[in-house]
């Protein structure tokens, strides 16, 4: 499958992450990381140079935009690299990646070493928690610490939010705002978050392949500082499910379950950062 519906489709969402991108909220160096197998990728580097290294990876149907508010943040004490993932609705290329064949960890790998980093410190949301994880289990000396906002791959997905969803893609705009606001939950969406919703239902081909769930030997092999952080009304992850396995997979994991909150977490900046400080001796 095509990841866009036509030519014309790909050019418009092209042109609203440009719009977005020329609207970020702190100084950013836009990079192109070109890879043999994976095309292109784009990134967004913001913070001092000689900060930690903070990798950030979106979600699915989304691109580096998902991070805006939290980027002012975070820049003032890292140096903070938004990638946006190959065939989702970024500047990358056009190529998506098959989970299931493990391409994921590769493409992150490589695009990693073109930037000539050699350890990271690594936040990613839903799906690009899942190629975070993916990556950390097979390149783990680079992986200072990890933080997993709503994560994929340790518990199955909920089908009664696929079963819920099917009936509205054919519904149009109306649709698309109704799925909008079944994965944001309680949480008010973003105007301009929505409007991008919206031309994406209407021009891309979102993903379909459920990521692989990891094995416990997986999860039991990784030995620096996690953060797990879900809502208790995340319509696709079973919230309290993941949590547990992680505790008894990874007892010194740390897991925050925030009430009343979906699939999308857009407030906890203060709360990641410290995370991360904290992690900053024991991975020096």
């Amino acid at each position: 499958m095509n990841v866009y519906k036509n030519d014309k489709g790909r050019q418009i969402i092209r042109e609203a992450c440009r719009a977005i991108y020329s609207r970020w909220p702190v100084p950013a160096e836009e990079k192109i990381i070109t890879t043999e197998d994976f095309g292109d990728t784009f990134c967004l580097d913001m913070g001092p140079r000689t900060a930690p290294p903070l990798i950030l990876l979106h979600g699915s149907t989304s691109n580096s935009a998902a991070w805006m508010g939290y980027a002012p943040n975070w820049a003032e004490h890292f140096r903070v690299l938004a990638i946006d993932i190959p065939g989702q609705p970024g500047l990358s290329s056009d190529i998506r990646p098959p989970l299931a064949d493990r391409s994921m960890k590769q493409w992150l790998n490589r695009v990693i070493e073109k930037l000539e980093i050699g350890s990271a410190f690594f936040c990613g949301m839903s799906l690009g928690s899942w190629i975070a994880l993916e990556y950390a289990i097979d390149f783990s000396k680079k992986v200072r610490a990890l933080c997993l906002l709503t994560t994929s791959g340790i518990v199955p997905p909920k089908t009664s939010f696929f079963l819920r969803i099917l009936p509205l893609f054919f519904l149009g705009d109306w649709g698309a705002r109704r799925i909008n606001r079944i994965v944001y939950g309680p949480v008010p969406a973003d105007p301009e978050a929505e409007k991008f919703v919206l031309l994406a239902s209407r021009h891309y081909n979102p993903i379909t392949e459920k990521p692989p769930l990891f094995s416990d030997e997986n999860l039991t092999s990784l030995n620096f500082p996690l953060l797990y952080v879900g809502g208790t009304m995340d319509a696709l992850i079973n919230t309290r499910d993941t949590a547990a396995r992680l505790s008894r997979l990874m007892p010194s994991a740390e897991i925050k379950i925030l009430k009343d909150t979906g699939h999308v977490i857009l407030d906890q900046g203060d709360m990641i950062r410290d995370f991360f400080i904290s992690c900053s001796a024991y991975s020096s």
